[in-house]
């Protein structure tokens, strides 16, 4: 939380002040208007104790005029009758932040809650992922049983680019991450080491179709589409295609749009 009082900016620009005309190989702290800070702070948590549950947890006075305290989301509503208070934030133990996010983004935490009729977990078994992308690393451990093939996670592959018949993920030639791979680790991927790598669809098939090149650069409309009509005929359930394009999308948006119907 921030707390707003009179001659605050003004009393930080006099709390730090290392641009002084004299040469100072430190900071000069105000720590009488630090101390006039505190104690201002601990009044209002003792305020706000007197009318909800809260616990102190720290104070701050040099690069942070506010308090962080604990209490129950729904004291929130009780936190802006004070005057006092600027605005408030949440905080948490940050444990591994962007995937919490990326999590969050894509709904994985709800659809790894989803259940069928019978209770039982839904986990894409049976179900047939599309990538069109950069290939995949079908050797990876997330995407155990490795290769291609029946017995295999990745089911089938096929590439339009680079004159080979091999889809493997090589991240543009070294000079990029390996963004099919990424995408397919989202998707569908499983380590069997790590509870916490998994997909939102850990036990669905991948159809890998290969669109961008090894060299880098980016990928032809043409196989684009192509690589779309193959996947309709593979019967994927889902197709995925994250890709960037600097206009509407010219040729493509017809063949994509009519693939993602079936």
């Amino acid at each position: 939380m921030t707390n707003q009082w009179s001659r605050t900016l003004k009393k930080i620009e006099n709390i730090f002040n290392p641009l002084s005309t004299q040469k100072s190989d430190s900071i000069i702290l105000d720590t009488s208007y630090g101390n006039i800070l505190e104690k201002k702070q601990l009044d209002l948590f003792q305020t706000i104790q007197n009318q909800i549950p809260a616990e102190l947890i720290h104070t701050y006075q040099y690069i942070y005029n506010g308090i962080a305290i604990r209490t129950a989301g729904y004291n929130i509503q009780h936190l802006l009758r004070y005057s006092a208070i600027q605005s408030i934030y949440p905080t948490k133990d940050d444990n591994f932040p962007t995937r919490d996010i990326a999590n969050a983004s894509i709904h994985a935490f709800d659809a790894w809650e989803l259940k069928d009729k019978a209770q039982s977990s839904l986990t894409g078994k049976g179900s047939r992922v599309g990538i069109i992308d950069s290939g995949i690393d079908y050797n990876h451990v997330d995407f155990t049983l490795t290769g291609v093939g029946p017995d295999s996670r990745v089911k089938q592959d096929m590439t339009f680019v680079d004159n080979t018949n091999d889809c493997k993920d090589s991240g543009f030639g070294g000079k990029m991450p390996p963004h099919g791979t990424h995408v397919a680790g989202i998707t569908s991927g499983k380590n069997p080491n790590n509870d916490e790598k998994v997909g939102v669809a850990p036990e669905s098939d991948l159809y890998v179709y290969k669109v961008f090149s090894r060299e880098g650069g980016g990928a032809n409309p043409a196989n684009i589409i192509k690589a779309a009509e193959q996947s309709v005929k593979d019967k994927c359930d889902v197709i995925n295609l994250s890709l960037g394009h600097p206009t509407d999308g010219g040729s493509m948006r017809p063949a994509i749009h009519i693939t993602m119907l079936f």
